[in-house]
């Protein structure tokens, strides 16, 4: 399973490179960030989902994770909504609701090499 979950991580980091040696850009816009922090939401979401299945996450522990995933969404729909009257506000609610997945994504990371 392990196995699996790198290799998955690998072929997303070499497909991202690829695109961006492709001149594929970078999300720049507020509104291309929003939608690459939801999508990594799912990411996280499925990774907890796996690491339950692997033995390595309780039940409890994965359906916290689920109720952050949750906030991480409903703060960037709050930074989307704030994109139009606060454009700056909205930044910053999606620069601290990007931590948030970020800790998600560090702490699911840390689980998984776990033994």
């Amino acid at each position: 399973m392990k196995i699996i979950h790198t290799l998955i991580v690998l072929l997303l980091a070499t497909v991202l490179a690829a695109c961006t040696g492709l001149g594929a850009p970078a999300p720049q816009t507020l509104n291309e960030r929003i939608a690459v922090t939801v999508t990594a939401v799912t990411a996280a979401r499925q990774s907890a989902a796996t690491l339950v299945r692997a033995g390595k996450l309780s039940a409890q522990d994965a359906e916290n994770i689920q109720q952050q995933a949750d906030n991480v969404v409903a703060g960037a729909r709050v930074a989307q909504t704030l994109s139009g009257v606060d454009p700056a506000a909205a930044d910053a609610k999606l620069q601290q609701t990007r931590a948030v997945l970020l800790a998600l994504q560090a702490y699911l990371t840390a689980k998984e090499t776990s033994k």
